[in-house]
């Protein structure tokens, strides 16, 4: 899981609009809080079948860094007591 590309960029401009249209108004708002953003961002899934084996999971992270993908999390999705992991991103 982790926030798509150009999700960042898109909150930015949208806080600029805010932003000019609360300064019209004589009310500014504080800067963007890229920090703040980032970790209240809704986050969503890289792919939405998990993958059987860590290994390709990892390499799946990586191809969504390299992709632009932010703030990536790899989570074990296990189904009851039996030992039946699956990695998804």
């Amino acid at each position: 899981m982790g926030i798509p590309p150009g999700s960042l960029e898109k909150a930015r401009e949208e806080h600029i609009k805010k932003a000019r249209d609360a300064e019209k108004r004589g009310k500014p708002i504080a800067d963007f809080d890229q920090g703040a953003w980032l970790s209240k961002a809704k986050k969503k899934p890289v792919r939405s079948k998990p993958y059987e084996v860590m290994t390709a999971a990892m390499q799946c992270k990586d191809l969504a860094e390299r992709g632009g993908w932010l703030a990536l999390e790899l989570a074990e999705v296990t189904k009851g007591a039996v030992d039946d992991s699956r990695y998804s991103f």
